[in-house]
């Protein structure tokens, strides 16, 4: 009987670190020259085709950080304040909650006769939220600018799988 415990607990063991072994291709993924720094950044597209946004996955050094940016087809002239949050629901039914590390000034651009806006925020989170984001689909995403509720729901299963991927494999180069 003890034969069997071991043997169900190395086989576990064996499954949590092939999982971890995945290759990690990262957008960014380079030391600073100049303090040694390590900085890892995946950048992954959410919502349809009509919708743009994008969630960043950053480590820098032993810290972590989430990112959202979001582009509207109007002019969006309210900053995203130091402290300002912004959600991320996953399918398990729990939300992860970010509080902005700045104040953010939304950018803008003309584009097919109109303006477009970008709108940016990223806060800083720690290992255990990382732990989260590797282990449940993302569903929907909600930030607040200038008392505006921006959301997106239906979040793609491939998108999520990567937001999954890369959320891991963060966690494991800790």
């Amino acid at each position: 009987m003890k034969m069997w415990k071991y043997l169900v607990l190395a086989t576990a063991v064996m499954l949590t670190y092939s999982s971890f072994a995945q290759d990690c291709n990262f957008d960014v993924n380079e030391k600073d020259k100049f303090s040694g720094e390590m900085t890892k950044k995946a950048d992954q597209r959410l919502g349809s085709i009509t919708t743009h946004w994008n969630i960043v996955l950053e480590q820098k050094g032993s810290k972590y950080f989430i990112g959202l940016r979001t582009m509207k087809n109007e002019a969006v002239r309210a900053i995203v304040a130091k402290g300002d949050k912004f959600y991320l629901r996953l399918e398990d039914g729990k939300v992860i909650e970010v509080a902005a590390d700045n104040d953010y000034e939304p950018s803008f651009y003309a584009a097919n006769g109109g303006v477009q806006t970008t709108i940016t925020t990223r806060g800083e989170v720690d290992i255990e939220t990382m732990k989260k984001l590797s282990i449940s689909p993302l569903t929907d995403i909600k930030m607040t600018v200038g008392g505006k509720d921006l959301t997106q729901s239906k979040i793609l299963s491939k998108q999520s799988g990567k937001v999954m991927e890369y959320a891991a494999c963060l966690f494991a180069s800790k």
